[in-house]
């Protein structure tokens, strides 16, 4: 990147781009310039090595691997698939998977497993990978003997999904320090359900800066929801410090999955396509999931992701 281009102003959406990419160069990407290339070697060998491939297979642990590209199914809360009724919702769905989405990412406060469930029925279970989360703050203000267990929860998921098994199940919504002792008795839970084969990975999702950085060097997490855009919209920390974060997770083994790619949907389209060509190249992302609502919205992030793995390296 050349001197003009370092000089020119952050207030133009793709020079604040660039800019970012600069500076995440200086701090601990091996002299990569993410702006042109996948990042660097942040691990001497990586997880997951470059591909060109939109829907490339991508390994986030030892027993789970999925695509590159996820339809999240949580935008608006749900509230966006599901307004568009059941029938429009599970036609959407089986669009994406016939564009080659086979990772979909659900919870139990979106709403939208029996969604996924319908739309899914007749796929080979092996061929897609499932993500749900459980809502456990209200629960773990109980009494002990009114809590759910982690077993009651899931049996439900596996009904509404339509499942045998889910991929990975998360504690949703992690917020302040020192949620692993708040939530420790469903963490041995969890624990036991991957050990039977109910679930193949555990982990949590995080909406806070302090709690990712707390999940990202936790020996029980498998893998981590973590807010990230080039932009730092709805997300705490820089973009620099988030980054580092990624690489943590990266270095520890964790599988990553960044959410919060359109900004919570505060982006227009150019700014979504900057956002989507950013995180398909980064090294340290190992899947992204990204809300959308029709099918336009599907062509437009497998588009975008292709155009960004097909350019040529400065």
């Amino acid at each position: 990147m050349d001197n003009e281009k370092k000089k020119m102003t952050s207030k133009d959406r793709r020079d604040f781009l660039k800019t970012a990419f600069l500076h995440v160069a200086a701090v601990g990407t091996a002299g990569t310039s993410l702006g042109s290339a996948p990042v660097g070697e942040v691990m001497k060998s990586p997880k997951n090595p470059f591909s060109s491939d939109p829907f490339a297979i991508r390994k986030l642990t030892d027993r789970v691997s999925t695509t590159r590209l996820g339809f999240g199914t949580g935008m608006n809360s749900g509230n966006e698939l599901r307004a568009l009724g059941e029938e429009e919702g599970i036609n959407l769905l089986r669009y994406s998977y016939d564009k080659g989405f086979r990772f979909f990412d659900t919870a139990d406060s979106y709403q939208t497993h029996q969604l996924v469930g319908k739309a899914l029925k007749d796929k080979d279970r092996d061929e897609y990978t499932l993500t749900s989360k459980m809502w456990l703050h209200r629960e773990v203000e109980k009494p002990l003997d009114e809590q759910p267990s982690a077993r009651e929860i899931l049996t439900r998921f596996l009904k509404e999904l339509n499942t045998d098994y889910i991929d990975i199940l998360q504690i949703h919504c992690m917020m302040r320090p020192g949620w692993a002792s708040l939530f420790a008795r469903y963490m041995d839970e969890l624990e036991a359900l991957k050990e039977e084969g109910l679930i193949l990975s555990h982990g949590v999702s995080c909406h806070s800066f302090e709690a990712a950085k707390e999940a990202v060097v936790h020996p029980w997490v498998d893998i981590v929801h973590i807010r990230f855009n080039p932009f730092g919209a709805r997300m705490e920390g820089t973009v620099e410090e988030n980054l580092e974060i990624l690489k943590t997770a990266q270095e520890n083994g964790k599988g990553t999955i960044i959410m919060k790619v359109a900004g919570e949907g505060s982006f227009d389209s150019e700014t979504v396509g900057e956002s989507i060509k950013y995180i398909a190249k980064l090294e340290t992302a190992d899947t992204m999931v990204v809300g959308m609502n029709s099918k336009e919205q599907v062509n437009f992030l497998v588009d975008k992701t292709a155009e960004a793995l097909q350019e040529e390296p400065a």
